[in-house]
């Protein structure tokens, strides 16, 4: 450890020490007069002094001295030089090892994962005494099978129970554990032994948050790249789907897209559609080999009218089976279910509304017209929205039904108009009053909440625009206990809220869709905006018909009313009781079973499939890996040795000057107020001595 300056030019202010000595040895002393009558008669004798100067006064000169000498070394920014520990790797000494070994689903190509573990077999057989050794498994995420342990017998074991998973690569989340280990361990040799294929993919992923991982100094990183040189490989990468109506039966037509990753062409590659364990279409293509591209699409499938129809796309097993399967899960009649409800007393609202409603298939809409008063109980059951189309809110016990209809996640959209709709508690008050007419010429919207999904649609140019729509007359909104207001007319009357209730909403339109009313069901933007706003009503949001390993699956969303999911199976046979405000991992490809809480039988199902970029074994050389990593000479961990700091960060961090420049201000402030009460004790001394 040594003194260093981070500006040592500032030194030659300490010639200013001289300054303090010269006025000590220059300042002569004052003394007071002293009157006396008359020196006429005294004779004059010459005095000659032959005394020399001294410095009288010491400790005032050592503090002025001692002040100049710190606000000096102040401004020269001195610091303490640590010494930095070597970075070179100690070679001799008790050694911890960590090792990380890959399981991957791209690992299990050929022979890739028999490979990777002998590998980690050998190293755990050249432990020595003392020495310890971790096994970290690692996919998307890490996991340790072994920690920190000199048991061999115990690393084996932990070895011979690893198996390659579904997940896709992820090196960061190994990298870090390890990082962690390695700052812990006493022991004076480190090493990381990572055993992988390289997949390009993985490192691209997070090898910004790689690179952030610092390592203790003098960590030797040994890469063991387990890959073949020419892979070959074909995918699965995805399926889509067109539904179709024929003779009152929903069929589906399913389009796979094909990946030929290997460098040899697949000429005449049998492709097969499976349908409920059943073979109903094969179809054959030619991809070009790296990176060759096709799309098959089959004959369609009539969907079961009840329950999940579960399908499978195969291509004949390789090296990598894991991705030679899609699989997925169609429910049926994905159309929302809605009633409408027509208190207009035989107006057009009705008509224009089934008129909208029945176009579009993404996704298409299944509508029931009821009159005022003909709503029923079993008409909840099939429908996500109720159109209360200037019809009165039902009271007793539909009026309860339908509010429990919403609580669950229902919606109601109510159009107002002339109609009396009496009033719901808690959601809108019942008021009566006239509707505001704004005659011939009407009004059109002054305000639209873009952001909010019923209009989200429209926020971008050429869009729609709702300004062309005239509103001739509406209705005035009372206020309720939770509203959003989505729109505004120009004249500033509300056009349209929104009130959460339960899981549901309720939605109020300030006018009613005649063509007395408003002219907005002639505009291009009413059919695009009706569909918006029913969709948001219901809380729609589209079945997925297949998920990816690793993605979290919430089984109260995807339960009706009538079903609570109690029990997930999985591919494999493993069984998981199911919290209903917590989401199920979903880590195996194939189908997941859920069984319903309360009778115990099958329910749904859930299909899931490996990520298919997992599937691309491009590899990134290991040296890229382990140069982003290995810790430089010059540079430590962040806690376990020192980091590489320039001569300001270091001098920054101690900020000795301003220390140097507190004291020597007070040693300046201490001298200046002992000087000055020396002197005052002096004058007073003066004064009180006798005049000889």
């Amino acid at each position: 450890m040594s003194l260093s300056f981070l500006v040592p030019a500032f030194l030659i202010g300490l010639a200013a020490l001289a300054v303090p000595i010269l006025i000590h040895l220059t300042r002569r002393q004052t003394k007071e007069s002293v009157d006396f009558p008359s020196l006429m008669f005294v004779a004059r004798v010459p005095h000659r002094s032959t005394a020399r100067r001294r410095i009288r006064n010491w400790p005032l000169l050592l503090m002025r001295c001692l002040a100049i000498a710190l606000i000096t070394l102040a401004f020269a920014r001195p610091f303490l030089q640590r010494e930095e520990a070597s970075a070179a790797p100690v070679l001799t000494g008790a050694r911890e090892t960590v090792i990380l070994l890959d399981r991957s689903y791209s690992m299990s190509y050929g022979d890739r994962w028999a490979r990777a573990k002998q590998e980690a077999s050998a190293r755990i057989e050249s432990m020595r005494t003392n020495d310890r050794v971790s096994l970290i498994l690692f996919d998307s995420r890490s996991e340790a099978a072994a920690e920190s342990s000199p048991d061999k017998a115990m690393l084996r074991a932990a070895l011979g129970a690893a198996g390659p998973s579904s997940r896709a690569t992820r090196y960061s989340p190994a990298l870090r554990y390890a990082e962690r280990l390695l700052t812990a361990s006493p022991h004076p040799r480190r090493e990381v032994v990572v055993i992988s294929d390289f997949q390009r993919n993985g490192w691209e992923k997070d090898a910004g948050e790689a690179r952030s991982i610092r390592f203790p100094a003098g960590t030797v990183i040994t890469p063991v790249s387990i890959g073949n040189p020419n892979p070959s490989n074909v995918v699965v990468g995805s399926v889509s789907f067109t539904r179709t109506l024929a003779a009152g039966r929903e069929r589906a037509v399913a389009t796979a897209r094909l990946v030929n990753q290997g460098d040899r062409a697949q000429p005449a590659l049998p492709v097969t559609l499976e349908i409920d364990g059943r073979r109903v279409d094969t179809r054959t293509v030619s991809l070009d080999a790296n990176g060759g591209t096709a799309t098959v699409e089959f004959a369609p499938v009539t969907l079961t009218e009840t329950g999940v129809t579960r399908g499978v796309v195969r291509t004949p097993a390789d090296s990598l089976p894991a991705d030679n399967n899609y699989f997925f899960g169609l429910s049926p009649d994905q159309r929302i279910g809605v009633v409408l409800v027509d208190g207009s007393g035989g107006g057009q609202g009705n008509f224009f509304l089934e008129r909208a409603l029945s176009i579009g298939d993404t996704p298409g809409f299944r509508t029931v017209s009821r009159p005022e008063g003909g709503l029923t109980a079993a008409d909840l059951t099939q429908a996500s929205v109720v159109v209360l189309n200037q019809a009165r809110i039902p009271g007793g016990e539909l009026g309860n039904r339908l509010r429990t209809f919403v609580e669950n996640g229902g919606g109601v959209l109510m159009l107002l108009g002339d109609s009396r709709t009496g009033g719901w508690e808690g959601v809108m008050p019942d008021r009566r009053g006239s509707a505001v007419d704004h005659g011939d010429a009407g009004i059109a919207l002054g305000f639209i909440d873009f952001g909010h999904p019923a209009f989200s649609a429209f926020s971008t140019p050429r869009s729609g625009d709702f300004t062309g729509a005239r509103f001739y007359r509406y209705r005035q909104l009372p206020s309720g206990t939770n509203q959003r207001v989505l729109a505004r007319f120009s004249d500033g009357g509300t056009a349209l809220t929104e009130q959460p209730v339960g899981k549901g909403r309720v939605m109020v339109w300030a006018a009613s869709m005649d063509a007395d009313a408003t002219d907005l069901a002639v505009q291009p933007v009413f059919l695009p905006f009706m569909h918006e706003l029913v969709k948001h009503a219901s809380g729609y949001a589209q079945a997925r018909p297949a998920f990816t390993v690793g993605d979290p699956f919430d089984p109260a969303a995807a339960a009706v009313a009538s079903q609570q999911f109690g029990l997930a199976i999985s591919p494999s046979g493993d069984r998981f009781e199911l919290d209903q405000q917590a989401t199920l991992t979903l880590d195996e490809p194939g189908f997941y079973q859920l069984r319903d809480g309360r009778s115990g039988a099958g329910s749904s199902v859930v299909a899931v499939n490996v990520d298919p970029t997992e599937s691309n074994m491009e590899a990134v050389p290991a040296t890229e890996v382990v140069s982003a990593i290995t810790p430089r000479p010059e540079a430590g961990s962040r806690s376990g040795g020192p980091l590489a700091l320039t001569l300001q960060d270091k001098e920054r961090e101690q900020s000795a000057w301003w220390y140097l420049v507190v004291v020597g201000f007070l040693l300046l402030a201490a001298e200046t107020a002992i000087s000055n009460w020396r002197k005052r004790e002096s004058s007073v001394v003066s004064r009180q001595s006798p005049v000889r």
